[in-house]
């Protein structure tokens, strides 16, 4: 393996890492109620695969179908800029729902045990 491709794999595998570590340290203190770790790992782990995956799709599609600089201009950069920020904003909220709803799940099948339980004595 020559260093060229050796610098790429590197480079690509410090992303991801990065991506997995920072969208976990997102989810685990943005909330209001300071979830447990393993209460945000679903959600982050689905989050930074959608981060990667919307990534590629993205550049793919900037550089094959969108020609953002004819229609805005100058302000194409700023334009496809908000436009990433929209996607990676709607994805991480994505993630944060799953996260909810599973632990929401969580906490209903532990009130139904509870409570069958109780109909039990």
């Amino acid at each position: 393996m020559d260093d060229e491709r050796l610098w790429i794999l590197i480079r690509y595998a410090l992303g991801i890492v990065l991506i997995s570590g920072l969208t976990t340290v997102l989810h685990r203190f943005l909330p209001a109620h300071a979830p447990k770790w393993r209460e945000i790992l679903p959600g982050a782990i689905v989050t930074s695969l959608l981060l990667l995956v919307l990534a590629g799709l993205f550049a793919s599609y900037l550089n094959g179908l969108a020609n953002y600089g004819a229609t805005f201009g100058t302000l194409a950069g700023v334009v496809v800029t908000l436009l990433f920020f929209d996607l990676t904003g709607l994805v991480f909220i994505f993630g944060a729902e799953l996260n909810t709803s599973i632990h929401r799940g969580a906490l209903r099948r532990r009130a139904a045990a509870h409570l069958a339980a109780r109909a039990a004595r």
